[in-house]
Parts: C-alpha cells; sequence; structure tokens
C-alpha cells in the first residue's frame, strides 16, 4: 500500500491573528502522519501547497507548490508562519494537489490512494481556474475508491462543501480562535491515526474522516424513522449466492425493483446517490429508513461514495438494490420494504 497525501495551508490576511496555532496545528499534523505510515508501514509521500498567499495578480492571493511528492519522513515542521494574501484561491489549491498527484506514475496501481486535507478560516472567493469544474471532479475521483477529500472549515460552511459532494463525515467545522484551532487541531491527530487503522484493513477511501460513523442509539432514535411495520429482514438459506430477486421470492412470493436491500457484508465501492440505506439495531432488531440515514452515518446526498461494513458500530446496513441478479452470500440477509420505492428523495418526516 502506498498514500499520497496533500496539505492545503490558508495564508490569506484573515489567518493573521492564528498565525502561531495555524504553524503548530500544521508542525502536529506532520508530526501525526509521520507516526500513523511508521506504525501502519505504509509508504506516505506529501506535497504541500500554499493558498492565499501575496502574489502581483492586482494584489490577490495565489498559490504556491510548497513541496512535492517528499516522503513524509522527511517533510520539515514550519518556523514562521505568513498571513498577507488578499483573496482565498480554496478550489484551486484543491485542483493544484489534483493536477500534482494526477502526475505521479503509480497513479493506476492497486494500493496506491490519496488524501487531500485543507484548512482554512473561511471559504474560497478566487478560483478562476476550477471554480464550475471542482464539484464534478471530486464526485468522479471519490467514485474510484481511490480518493478522499477532508476540509476543516468555519462553523456554517459545511453546507456548501456538501453540495460539491463532499461527505459530512469528511468536514470538520471549528471557531475561527486561538482555542478553536488547537481544539481542531487534536481532533484532526485522532482521525489520522483512525485513518491508518482503516488503511491497515485495506480501506482506500474513507467517507467518515471525521465522524468514524459512532452514533449511538440515543442519535438513531432522535434522527431516523422507524420502519419496523413496514420492512422484515430475512437470511439466505437457499444456496451461496443465490440471486436477491429469488430470496425475496422464497420468503415473500413477491420481488418487485427497488423494494429490496442487500446486508453490507463487504466494501462496495460504488453506493449511487439515489439508493435509500437502512439501518438495523444489532441489540434491539429496530429497523429504521430513509434519506435521514445517510445524514447519520456522514454520507452525502449527491455522488458516488464507497461504504464499508467495518465503518459502523451497533447496526446492521441494508443498501436498496436495483439489480435483481445480485448474488447474495449463504446466510446473508435482505431486506424487504415495500414502501421504499416511494421515498425517492424524499424524507421519512
Amino acid at each position: 500500500m502506498k498514500q499520497y497525501v496533500g496539505f492545503i495551508r490558508d495564508h490569506s490576511l484573515s489567518m493573521g491573528h492564528l498565525t502561531t496555532p495555524a504553524k503548530d496545528d500544521y508542525n502536529k499534523l506532520i508530526t501525526s502522519f509521520q507516526s500513523a505510515a511508521k506504525n501502519s508501514s505504509i509508504e506516505t509521500v506529501a506535497s504541500v501547497v500554499k493558498c492565499g498567499v501575496m502574489g502581483h495578480r492586482y494584489g490577490k492571493g495565489t498559490i504556491e507548490r510548497d513541496a512535492v511528492h517528499t516522503n513524509i519522513r522527511h517533510l520539515q515542521p514550519l518556523n514562521f508562519y505568513s498571513a498577507e494574501g488578499h483573496s482565498t484561491p480554496l478550489f484551486d489549491s484543491v485542483g493544484e494537489l489534483i493536477n500534482i498527484f494526477k502526475e505521479v506514475p503509480d497513479y493506476h496501481t492497486p494500493g496506491v490512494s490519496f488524501l487531500v486535507m485543507a484548512v482554512t478560516d473561511g471559504e474560497d472567493n478566487d478560483s478562476p481556474g476550477w471554480k464550475y469544474m471542482i464539484a464534478n471532479e471530486i464526485k468522479h475521483l471519490q467514485g474510484t475508491d481511490k480518493w478522499t477529500f477532508v476540509f476543516r472549515v468555519p462553523r456554517g460552511y459545511s453546507a456548501q462543501l456538501q453540495r460539491l459532494g463532499i461527505p459530512a463525515g469528511n468536514i470538520h467545522e471549528w471557531e475561527q480562535t486561538e482555542k478553536g484551532l488547537r481544539e481542531s487541531t487534536q481532533f484532526t491527530e485522532q482521525a489520522v491515526s483512525d485513518f491508518y487503522d482503516g488503511r491497515k484493513l485495506g480501506l482506500m477511501s474513507t467517507s467518515t474522516f471525521y465522524s468514524n460513523l459512532k452514533a449511538d442509539v440515543a442519535e438513531v432514535r432522535k434522527t431516523l424513522h422507524p420502519i419496523g411495520k413496514e420492512a422484515s429482514v430475512y437470511p439466505n438459506t437457499i444456496r451461496e449466492g443465490a440471486s436477491i430477486k429469488e430470496v425475496s421470492v422464497h420468503y415473500t412470493g413477491n420481488y418487485v425493483k427497488g423494494t429490496v436491500f442487500y446486508e453490507l457484508k463487504k466494501r462496495e465501492p460504488r453506493v449511487q446517490d439515489y439508493k435509500l440505506i437502512c439501518l438495523r439495531e444489532k441489540n434491539t432488531r429496530n429497523i429504521y429508513g430513509g434519506q435521514e440515514a445517510r445524514d447519520l452515518l456522514g454520507l452525502p446526498h449527491n455522488g458516488t461514495i464507497a461504504v464499508a461494513p467495518g465503518d459502523h458500530k451497533d447496526y446492521e446496513i441494508f443498501i436498496q438494490s436495483t439489480a435483481y441478479n445480485r448474488k447474495i452470500p449463504m446466510n446473508g440477509q435482505v431486506l424487504v420494504w415495500m414502501n421504499a420505492r416511494n421515498m425517492k428523495g424524499k424524507r421519512t418526516r
């Protein structure tokens, strides 16, 4: 396995009151990656882009490559952090890292994945190169199950990024104070460790960099709508690899496209945004469904994403199937929810 990591540092003028904690944040982030890479024995190569540095473009901020394809062991800490640019070309900075990564010779090699991380105290306001194509590019790259995009932004800015297709679980909002940034640093250090734990298990990307899908029962009951009276779960006892249609017909006598869900037993690299997700508590066997399931799990409502069973704590996850011939493993489970065909694009409340 090999991990490419790209860091985006915000050097715009608004970061002026946070230069010391910003310097400490970057240095601790580098140390976290160095430690995680060493402990997991995963080769890690880093590139760094400075966003919003003072440029000659009518005084606006520009972007600079600070490091390209440097082994994480050799990435040096900062002694000084400047903040002087008059704009924040955040999306152009993301695009710059995308271009850097696409140039690597082992881009298509199995086991190679890419992580882009940005920390900013504002939002994009000056990206003439990538403003109108960043959303489609991010959605496309995330759909390959090799790319992860992570952002730390001010409170209230998460919704804008989610509209680009960034999973809610990959966004961390922080207060624009020294205390807020230091707390964000600690949170991110743990998230880096968790990310590499997942990589050791073979995960190539994540949609839950920060959340890890560790929701509790109270959160489920508060957020989701119970559908236990409308849905039932059945095990495949027919034979190994029986189709999802066969299992449904065996138990219910019927099969209706879009009303049968398969249990998430292995990593699914491509779960489309139009597919519903249902949860069943392992302890109570209560079943919950609807669009809110994506919110609870930190999954975006737009774009194709990857989902892994190891991300989930107390729940069995069922994903809507639109293929009648999907193969179900022996004793694998299917969930039949007839009202699912009426739920497209709707919330249950």
